[in-house]
């Protein structure tokens, strides 16, 4: 198993991961919205959009496994958010980077694996719109255009949440920002564990 680098500005990106309070904001079905709907357009088991985190990859949604975190350093999305394109791989146990990983060699046996990096409005790049199979397969250039379009759904909402808590002119977090959970003011520095 090959482990996924850190991203090239990887103290900033968690940063503003951090700041933005997804990690500690919980399930939204704003999101697991999306993860059904994708589960359906493409007849696969599993949908999920994911956060990387410093050692842990947080799940978002997910809809077809039952999964809160997944240790950062087996996860394919820790591969995905270093890159701009999307990370197809057809057949996991053809891929030198995850033929002997734990989530492909055991339950749950991913086989096939597409991620699209999602960003905040920041541009930082914190995770992925992921769809996975146990049985390995092909993805077309019309599957891909329609995993963009998700993605980019996703980076619409967190625009949403991120104008919804922060004042337009000053940057500052408005009365809704103090009040939402997981809410981290950059100049405060990193969230508590």
């Amino acid at each position: 198993m090959k482990l996924a680098g850190l991203h090239p500005d990887e103290q900033r990106r968690l940063q503003s991961l951090r700041s933005s309070g997804l990690l500690n904001s919980g399930k939204e079905e704003r999101f697991d919205r999306l993860t059904r709907l994708a589960r359906s357009l493409y007849n696969l088991p599993v949908a999920s959009i994911s956060l990387v985190g410093e050692d842990l990859l947080h799940i978002k949604s997910c809809a077809g496994l039952d999964v809160d975190t997944v240790p950062r350093d087996i996860s394919f999305c820790a591969h995905t958010i270093l890159q701009t394109d999307p990370l197809i791989v057809n057949d996991m146990q053809q891929d030198e980077r995850f033929h002997d990983n734990p989530l492909v060699i055991e339950a749950p046996f991913i086989r096939f694996y597409a991620g699209y990096p999602v960003q905040l409005p920041d541009g930082a790049t914190v995770g992925s719109f992921c769809l996975m199979d146990h049985q390995p397969r092909s993805f077309s250039a019309h599957e891909m255009q329609i995993l963009s379009d998700l993605a980019a759904i996703v980076e619409d909402e967190f625009k949403v949440l991120d104008a919804a808590t922060s004042d337009e002119l000053t940057g500052l977090f408005n009365r809704r920002g103090f009040l939402t959970p997981g809410r981290v003011c950059p100049a405060d520095g990193p969230a508590p564990p």
